[in-house]
């Protein structure tokens, strides 16, 4: 997207309030910095969008380990996008942190639509 700077994943859960819309839903930008890392902006139904929203990964083979700091630049979030090459797809795993440990968040795969 946007010439070829960023991927976009979509997020929508299942699940639906009283008037059918999607209970969650959040938009995820991934782009290559110059710097030599990987950042995400996490856009959600939440709104809020602060630097909170953006975490910042290391360039690794087949996986993306993003962490998102707190306001006092401790790690808060890791949100780690693992490229599986036999299945083409992607596993995503997000935890928050808590006390210094990671808490099983999430645990999803993405492929392709």
């Amino acid at each position: 997207m946007l010439d070829h700077h960023y991927v976009r994943v979509h997020e929508v859960s299942r699940e639906q309030t009283k008037d059918r819309k999607p209970e969650y839903e959040a938009m995820v930008f991934i782009a290559w910095n110059k710097e030599g890392h990987y950042s995400c902006v996490w856009l959600d139904v939440y709104g809020g969008l602060s630097t909170l929203s953006i975490g910042v990964a290391p360039e690794r083979q087949n996986e993306l380990p993003f962490v998102f700091n707190d306001t006092n630049g401790k790690p808060d979030l890791t949100n780690t996008f693992r490229y599986d090459p036999k299945e083409d797809s992607w596993v995503w795993l997000i935890d928050n942190i808590v006390n210094g440990m990671p808490k099983e968040f999430a645990r999803l795969r993405l492929t392709r639509s």
